[in-house]
């Protein structure tokens, strides 16, 4: 049986790709939704380009989030 710290520490380092993912997530919805609302003010064009670009980040965001869950799961099956 480990110690609290260790279980602590390899629990993290099981969480870690998981968070670094849902960072990326989040960084795609918003990277894109901001580009969006940069055309948006520069052709006119409100809302539409800003939600397009949401939407946009938001689906491959979640394309990328589920297929490096998917590939990660697999590799875990293997070991």
């Amino acid at each position: 049986m480990l110690p609290e710290n260790e279980k602590s520490g390899s629990v993290q380092k099981e969480l870690a790709p998981f968070m670094g993912m849902g960072m990326q997530l989040a960084a795609s919805v918003i990277l894109c939704g901001f580009a969006g609302w940069w055309l948006d003010g520069k052709y006119g064009t409100e809302p539409w380009f800003m939600v397009s670009g949401g939407f946009f980040g938001a689906v491959a965001g979640l394309t990328h989030f589920i297929r490096t869950a998917l590939s990660m799961g697999k590799q875990k099956d293997v070991k």
